[in-house]
């Protein structure tokens, strides 16, 4: 990695200049993430410096900079304990005469000249590291800041200026003059995939993808990366902890997506609509992955970019890749990356899958069924009449079909099969819908903790409180002890609280205001009761809900 502490050392060791260096990069290098994660630890514990970080970020005078100056050596230090001292012997000074307690004050506000320049005279061997100097427009203050600076090198206090060199917008004299030299911050893909590699392990064997993919994109931004790697990091962890799923086939795709999310979302400033729309172009493009198009579901484009998903939401796991399954291999890899042996069983499992098979996932058939197609269409295999799009409908009226609710915005590409899948769906939808809420209002019935909205994961991403009526929750709520209302209210709580709210729940906001209405006026004619408490708690919880979808902006 490169060894920016030891420039810097070396540079501070050369007493023929002032110790004041500019640490330079382009915005948004990472070079705050850099010093405040890397550098200073490198500086403490191989030069055991003495370091301070400041960021002049809302500086507005002299002042100011030097109130900060004061505040963070002498109350935030750990390793000063002789500057507290001295401070003390300060106030039992100015106690003893009479001065009193609001010199002291007037000392923490940093408002009394005489004391602070007594302060900052007291101030020695330090090394302070000076953030954001750039951002500060008046170049006046901008020249006086750094004049206090070196005021304060006649300690043998050091400076290290983080900046962009090109942005101070400061004379050439006066910078050659006051610094003594400027180290350019920039790392290559193998040093930031260096400074990453300790904490995620799920990424270690991906190293030399993960570097190409950071030099063809140039994708150098180290709060960036971080971000990702930790969201990469945790979900490969999940996923490789799923026992029947192919983690191996699953792990590439999901790295590769996920940095080409982050770069749309982060770099290129893109919305989430953005990212998974689905242009001509995208589509073709996305052919021959067809499960596998990850900037193509919603959910994991929004776990990606930070929106407070839990790793068990990305992902349904019944549609996953299975380990075992040359079918599931042929659907998420592109052909050419198979062996021959591969490819011929793989096209021989999906056959069976369209022809043969009975009990088959309803997007999945149609999928397989496309796939075929498109194998066909661009010469990988013959022909068979038995499998084109003319005999779909036979096909599928002759499969009992299994839907897994999938998550994902878009797995058929081609219009004509994704419009004869979504009516299949919508038809299936229709005659299991009515049985799973006559099953699940029943299990609520009896009671909340134990029913499948409290204990099972069906309902965690789909609107599920206003497939009953007002009317039925208000026979539920009344029927419910009070034990039940305080579960159903901790339910609330957590199902708002950390899913993307507005996006998947926006349809059950009319039901909680609702609600909301109902257990106000049944806590006008409640005695005081554990009841009437929990009832409290409930009105909090659909107030707290109700709350969150009408403000979310997600």
């Amino acid at each position: 990695m490169s060894d920016y502490h030891k420039q810097i050392h070396t540079l501070f060791s050369d007493d023929s200049f002032p110790p004041m260096i500019i640490f330079s990069g382009k915005w948004g290098a990472g070079k705050t993430y850099y010093v405040t994660e890397h550098l200073i630890e490198d500086l403490k514990n191989v030069y055991s410096y003495n370091v301070t970080y400041i960021s002049t970020m809302g500086i507005s005078s002299l002042d100011d900079f030097k109130d900060l100056i004061v505040s963070k050596r002498y109350l935030e230090k750990k390793h000063d304990s002789n500057g507290v001292s001295k401070l003390i012997e300060l106030f039992g000074s100015i106690e003893k005469n009479s001065l009193g307690n609001n010199a002291i004050t007037s000392v923490l506000k940093g408002s009394t000249g005489a004391i602070k320049h007594y302060m900052l005279k007291n101030i020695s061997n330090e090394l302070f590291i000076i953030d954001d100097i750039e951002r500060i427009e008046d170049c006046k203050l901008k020249k006086n800041i750094i004049g206090e600076c070196l005021r304060l090198t006649e300690n043998n206090n050091k400076f290290l200026f983080v900046t962009v060199d090109d942005e101070l917008k400061l004379d050439k004299s006066f910078t050659e003059k006051v610094f003594s030299d400027s180290i350019i911050f920039s790392l290559n893909s193998f040093d930031i995939f260096s400074i990453f590699k300790p904490k995620f392990v799920h990424l270690t064997d991906s190293q030399n993808h993960i570097e190409e993919f950071i030099n063809k994109h140039e994708l150098y931004n180290l709060r960036v990366l971080n971000r990702t790697f930790k969201r990469l990091e945790a979900l490969l962890k999940y996923v490789n902890e799923l026992e029947d799923v192919n983690y191996e086939l699953l792990k590439g795709k999901i790295i590769n997506d996920g940095l080409h999310i982050s770069k749309m979302y982060y770099i290129e400033n893109r919305t989430v609509n953005e990212i998974i729309s689905t242009d001509e172009d995208k589509k073709e493009k996305i052919k021959l992955k067809i499960r596998g198009s990850l900037t193509l579901n919603e959910l994991f484009v929004r776990y990606i970019i930070g929106r407070h998903l839990s790793v068990t939401d990305v992902f349904n796991v019944d549609e996953l890749p299975k380990k075992k399954s040359l079918l599931d291999t042929l659907l998420f890899e592109q052909p050419f990356s198979l062996s021959d042996s591969e490819f011929i069983r793989g096209v021989s499992e999906l056959k069976y899958y369209i022809l043969t098979e009975i009990n088959v996932e309803i997007r999945k058939f149609f999928e397989c069924c496309f796939y075929h197609e498109y194998l066909v269409d661009n010469s990988y295999i013959p022909k068979d009449e038995s499998i084109i799009f003319d005999t779909i409908r036979i096909l599928a009226d002759q499969k009992t079909f299994i839907n897994y609710r999938s998550n994902r915005s878009l797995s058929i590409s081609n219009p004509k099969y994704k419009d004869i899948a979504d009516e299949y769906i919508e038809k299936l939808d229709i005659e299991t819908a009515g049985k799973e809420i006559s099953d699940l209002y029943e299990s609520l019935q009896v009671s909340f903790k134990r029913s499948m909205l409290y204990m099972g994961n069906n309902y965690k991403t789909r609107p599920i409180l206003n497939k009953f009526t007002v009317t039925q929750w208000k026979s539920l709520i009344k029927g419910w002890t009070f034990n039940e209302i305080g579960y159903f209210s901790d339910y609330l709580f957590e199902r708002y609280r950390t899913f993307s709210h507005t996006y998947n729940f926006s349809e059950e906001k009319e039901t909680l205001e609702k609600l909301l209405n109902f257990v106000k006026l049944e806590l006008a004619n409640q005695p005081v009761s554990p009841k009437k408490g929990t009832l409290n708690r409930l009105e909090k919880a659909l107030y707290f809900s109700f709350n969150k979808l009408d403000t979310d902006n997600v």
